[in-house]
């Protein structure tokens, strides 16, 4: 026990020194540090001191020194050209520009005729392409010697070669198989413009068969001619058709056509032109105005005018007879200078003949008695 107690005291003796050295540690920390502030506060006010006598501007004296100063320009970029020079390298310029086209020009025409021979040599080596249906076996084993010698005859040519020399080869081999070619694209193509034929008779069929419906009336749009015209166009280019088909059917595929598809779009050019003239016809067709019904206004009028001088003439047999018997009324009636106004014959459209020949009486009257008092004063 003893033992343990006297431990105890020695660590607790220990841990009073070590508090007692830290304490007097930090007094010595506090006090340097206090130090130090104390240093920098008395550098401040120096160096304050010193900016503010720095701060006092020294005005210098200033002299103006002129002194001449020479200088060089010396021209380090390329000269200009004389007009030799200049003309010599436009020249210059101008040739390899040539010699860079023609050089592409002539791969060109070296990949145009490679490409050509390739392409037909597969399509006649195709089974059941249209080349071969269009080809017998000689035409194609006497085309392809002609392809191969051309592609033997293609790579053996220097690199300085002329381009017309291919484009000549080329040429031949086109104008060689040129039969080959038209009877590919007619058999192609032929389908397609037997197909518009077809259409554009149907159209002008179904036009024709209603503009002949409307032939009926009174004032029709298109004469006579038109509609034969038409007909026998229709008419002519079906039995065209037909032979052309039945001719083109007895010949074999690698046998020139006789029916081509050229002549099948003239027919269909006919036709749409013949049926569009008379389409444009019927739309700018104007009716005749019809005429208004004034004949037999003057069929009336005329009755009425022979009415009235058959009334005339009884009036007048009277008056005659009166006037013979005194003569004397008859000259006072004739004074007056001025002559009658003739009075208006024609009768209104709506009036009957009866109605007008009343109130047109009384005025022509007046006419005849004048009339015979002159006769009477000449007497």
């Amino acid at each position: 026990m003893k033992k343990t107690e006297e431990k105890t005291d020695e660590k607790t003796e220990e841990k009073t020194e070590e508090k007692t050295e830290e304490k007097t540690d930090n007094k010595e920390k506090s006090k340097d540090s206090e130090k130090k502030d104390e240093t920098k506060d008395s550098e401040k006010k120096a160096n304050g001191t010193d900016k503010a006598e720095e701060k006092k501007p020294v005005v210098p004296k200033v002299t103006n020194i002129k002194e001449d100063i020479k200088t060089e320009a010396e021209i380090l970029d390329l000269k200009d050209l004389s007009k030799e020079q200049f003309k010599a390298s436009k020249k210059r310029l101008k040739a390899l520009r040539d010699a860079d086209q023609a050089k592409v020009e002539l791969e060109a025409a070296k990949n145009e005729l490679e490409s050509f021979i390739f392409n037909l040599q597969d399509k006649l080596s195709e089974d059941g392409g249209v080349h071969q249906v269009c080809s017998s076996a000689d035409e194609r084993e006497k085309y392809n010697v002609m392809l191969s010698e051309a592609s033997d005859w293609l790579y053996e040519q220097p690199d300085d070669a002329k381009k017309y020399e291919f484009t000549n080869k080329l040429k031949e081999l086109q104008s060689a198989t040129e039969d080959l070619h038209k009877r590919v694209y007619e058999h192609q193509e032929r389908p397609k413009a037997l197909e518009a034929l077809r259409y554009t008779l149907n159209q002008t069929e179904t036009f024709f068969v209603t503009v002949k419906n409307m032939s009926d009336l009174e004032e029709p749009v298109f004469t006579k001619v038109e509609m034969d015209t038409l007909d026998k166009l229709i008419n002519e280019t079906k039995k065209w058709r037909d032979e052309g088909l039945a001719a083109q059917a007895a010949l074999a595929d690698h046998e020139n056509p006789h029916l081509y598809v050229e002549d099948i779009f003239r027919k269909v050019q006919e036709l749409d032109r013949e049926m569009r003239y008379l389409i444009n016809k019927a739309k700018n067709y104007k009716p005749k105005p019809k005429a208004t019904p004034k004949k037999d206004n003057t069929t009336k009028t005329e009755e009425g005018k022979e009415d009235k001088t058959d009334k005339k003439t009884d009036e007048d047999k009277e008056k005659e007879t009166t006037e013979t018997e005194a003569p004397e009324t008859t000259t006072t009636t004739d004074t007056p200078e001025k002559p009658l106004e003739e009075p208006n014959v024609e009768a209104p459209e709506t009036a009957d003949s009866s109605s007008d020949a009343a109130p047109d009486t009384k005025p022509e009257e007046t006419e005849d008695t004048t009339d015979k008092g002159k006769e009477h004063i000449e007497l």
